[in-house]
């Protein structure tokens, strides 16, 4: 009896398990069908998706051909509009030639009715010679051009009203030169053609150095000089270039040049401790940063880098021409680090640059030949054609090695520039890469952008020098007559050389036992 109860209790747990299987079945079932509901909802709405994606498309497609319709149409309009334009001309003018045909005629008539003879051009030969002989001395006249007289847009035809009743003086006048637009000198020179030429103006190639920086920037972001006034002078360059090119006109403009903004203008190497780390250079200028680094603009003249004679000054001339030739504006948004033409607030001429910042309408640029720094107007940039991509950047941005000057709140700043200046100016210096320069790029919207190179860090000194004499360096000198101090910050190039932070210490040691510049006695400094 207690097997068959026991069978019993069996048999009702497996009907249990069984019953809870089965409401775990139909639950999964119910799980299965929900998710075979939510699968059809999903293919039905990438299918609508799809579909919208081809409306979208065919929409597209058929607002491009009507685009391409309008542009046919436009361009179709246009030109019957130049032609009926043409044609409308010609009709004028052959209007004007009619009406001033009937002019001649019906002043020859007058003559003929009242017997009235005319002169020459040969009788006046003799009073044209004692005119040009007394008036030799005044500056004379050409006519009036074809802008403000209308005969004279028929200068090519034969007029006998004009000759016959013109005097001696203004056909002598009109025989110097009768392409003049205006009133002008008889020794102005002419306009040349607006398009590029081959050979760029007779360039002096020897010319005394300016008793002065080219440029001593002290403009917002670095120090201010005495009486918180800045001072800038641009280089002579800028203000010394002669523009003689004609503006672009409608009719007259040149072809645009292809611009690759891929392509970077090159720098030329220049690595520390390597057997050509010693290059001649000229400095053009100088900046003091807030920090007190004095920031030299040089450029390298040894032979590795050095360019045909003129080559530069073709360079902007040929890009000025090209820039006053057409209307080339800039395509989208400005970015920075960009290379672009720059037309400099100082002068006419248009350089390369590359822009560091930009705030509104303005564009602080870095004119990459010259050092120069100048916050411009957009309106003055243009973009740079690959032609004038390829000629090396010529100026570089260097910083003395291991010193620093005084600070520009200190009575012996401006003593130090001027010894800098005296020791630097038009003269061709050494000097040697002790750190950084390093070019670097980084990438901008998938574009390799160019960085400008980290300062370098220069000792200068008299050719001839040995370079890895300190003491006998610029640096040192300043820092010998106390005009500098050494740079505590420079540990990564100080230590490069082991016995330079005991030369500098010895230096700076002997000028403040000395009294010397900035170490000067408060008793010597009161007499």
């Amino acid at each position: 009896m207690e097997q068959l109860n026991q069978t019993h209790t069996n048999i009702d747990d497996l009907f249990a398990r069984l019953s809870a299987e089965r409401a775990a079945l139909d639950n999964a079932m119910q799980r299965c069908a929900k998710r075979e509901v939510q699968d059809r909802e999903l293919l039905s709405a990438v299918g609508e998706f799809a579909e919208r994606q081809q409306r979208v498309e065919d929409d597209m497609r058929a607002l491009l051909d009507r685009q391409r319709e309008s542009d046919e149409v436009m361009e179709e309009s246009i030109t019957r509009m130049f032609r009926e334009k043409r044609e409308k001309d010609e009709g004028i003018r052959m209007e004007i030639e009619g009406l001033f045909g009937a002019s001649v005629h019906g002043a020859q008539e007058i003559l003929r009715r009242f017997d009235i003879t005319t002169t020459s051009a040969d009788e006046f030969v003799n009073l044209a010679t004692v005119r040009s002989t007394s008036v030799s001395k005044r500056p004379r006249l050409v006519s009036i051009s074809s802008v403000s007289s209308p005969s004279s847009s028929l200068s090519g035809l034969s007029n006998p009203f004009a000759n016959s009743l013109a005097s001696p003086t203004l056909q002598s006048a009109e025989s110097l030169d009768n392409e003049f637009v205006s009133l002008t000198p008889l020794n102005t020179p002419k306009w040349p053609s607006s398009s590029i030429s081959p050979n760029p103006p007779d360039i002096t190639e020897t010319k005394l150095e300016p008793r002065e920086w080219d440029f001593l920037d002290y403009e917002q972001g670095v120090a201010w000089g005495s009486g918180g006034k800045p001072r800038v002078k641009p280089p002579t360059s800028f203000t010394e270039f002669n523009c003689d090119f004609e503006e672009a006109t409608p009719t007259n403009r040149l072809p645009l040049e292809p611009v690759d903004n891929t392509v970077i203008i090159p720098i030329t190497e220049w690595h520390a401790g390597t057997a050509d780390s010693t290059r001649n250079i000229k400095v053009n200028g100088v900046r003091v940063l807030k920090s007190g680094i004095l920031e030299l603009s040089v450029k390298v003249l040894d032979d590795q880098t050095a360019l045909e004679p003129g080559a530069l000054e073709e360079l902007t001339y040929s890009l000025t021409k090209y820039h006053r030739g057409t209307q080339h504006k800039l395509a989208g948004k400005f970015r920075q680090w960009a290379f672009v033409s720059v037309q400099s607030s100082h002068g006419t001429a248009w350089h390369r640059g590359l822009i560091l910042e930009i705030i509104g309408r303005d564009a602080e640029v870095l004119f990459i030949d010259s050092g120069f720094h100048e916050s411009v107007r957009v309106d003055n940039l243009r973009p740079l054609p690959t032609l004038f991509r390829f000629l090396p950047q010529q100026a570089r941005k260097a910083r003395l090695s291991f010193v620093k000057l005084p600070d520009a709140q200190s009575q012996h700043h401006a003593e130090a520039l001027e010894v800098l200046q005296e020791t630097c100016m038009g003269r061709m210096l050494a000097a040697k890469l002790d750190y950084g320069g390093d070019n670097r790029m980084y990438c901008m919207n998938s574009v390799m952008v160019p960085v400008p190179p980290s300062l370098m860090h220069l000792r200068l000194m008299e050719p001839g020098v040995d370079s890895d004499d300190i003491p006998m360096s610029v640096n040192g000198q300043l820092l010998r007559e106390g005009l500098a101090t050494i740079d505590s910050e420079l540990g990564g190039s100080i230590r490069t050389y082991q016995s330079t932070p005991r030369l500098l210490a010895k230096a700076a040691m002997k000028a403040r036992n000395e009294g010397l510049g900035m170490y000067r006695r408060e008793e010597a400094l009161s007499r």
